[in-house]
């Protein structure tokens, strides 16, 4: 008695249920992943400032920047793909 559309209804939302669960668990890990990427910045930026007290050379200076611009990339893409989880915006937006 498969084809019951009672049970075609309770087999559908025990797949749709198996699918919250995993956008849960990656809305999880990704809410992890920017919080690491925010106390990154903000170690970077602090470290800037303490090298701002004394001298340091342009390849010190550059390596920052670089690290600053790949953090910074790092943050936009996991907030872009947290909006497409959470059903704020649509992939290609």
């Amino acid at each position: 008695m498969t084809d019951d559309p009672d049970n075609l209804v309770l087999t559908l939302l025990r797949r749709l249920d198996t699918k919250i669960d995993r956008v849960a668990a990656d809305v999880r890990n990704h809410t992890s992943l920017l919080n690491v990427l925010r106390q990154d910045m903000v170690m970077v930026r602090a470290a800037i400032n303490d090298m701002a007290r004394t001298s340091f050379t342009a390849g010190e200076a550059e390596a920052i920047h670089e690290e600053l611009n790949r953090l910074q990339g790092d943050f936009a893409q996991l907030a872009a793909r947290l909006d497409i989880i959470e059903g704020r915006a649509t992939p290609g937006q």
